[in-house]
């Protein structure tokens, strides 16, 4: 080899490892935010998550403060736990380890219409606790909603 293809070797194999090395990880933390997403969506769809949010439009949504008081502690719970679940998916979108437009396209308008008929029982948990539970999926929420995804309540 020549000087001058030593020289240029010498020069285009460090771009070369480097381009690779980029390009691979990025193709890799695209695969990890895909998988995250599906063993999210995978939790969203499940059926004590289905009956969840079911409870949430049917028993919460426009509810007064003395209504959601006298819920029973089974309600409560199942409420609390499709709540964390909501609020899980919306840490991981703002964490950037999922992917927010396939949140937005494959349950963005139940997501968000679920978190708006928990208002009145955020607000009522807010008045007992003394802070509101949940504050990321409201915001994601309201995200969806600011982006057209959901209409608001």
């Amino acid at each position: 080899m020549n000087g001058l293809g030593a020289a240029m070797l010498a020069l285009f194999s460090p771009f070369v490892a480097i381009t690779i090395a980029v390009w691979g990880f990025r193709r890799a933390n695209r695969a990890d935010r895909v998988r995250a997403f599906f063993d999210l969506y995978q939790r969203y769809i499940s059926p004590e998550q289905r009956r969840g949010r079911r409870l949430l439009h049917a028993q919460l949504s426009g509810r007064s403060t003395e209504e959601l008081a006298a819920l029973n502690q089974e309600v409560r719970d199942q409420v609390g736990v499709t709540l964390a679940t909501l609020n899980a998916i919306a840490i991981a979108c703002e964490g950037g380890y999922v992917d927010v437009a396939m949140v937005e396209k494959s349950m963005g308008r139940s997501y968000s219409s679920t978190v708006m008929a928990a208002k009145p029982y955020l607000d009522h948990v807010e008045g007992q606790r003394g802070y509101r539970p949940y504050p990321y999926a409201e915001r994601l929420a309201q995200r969806l909603v600011e982006r057209g995804v959901a209409v608001p309540e």
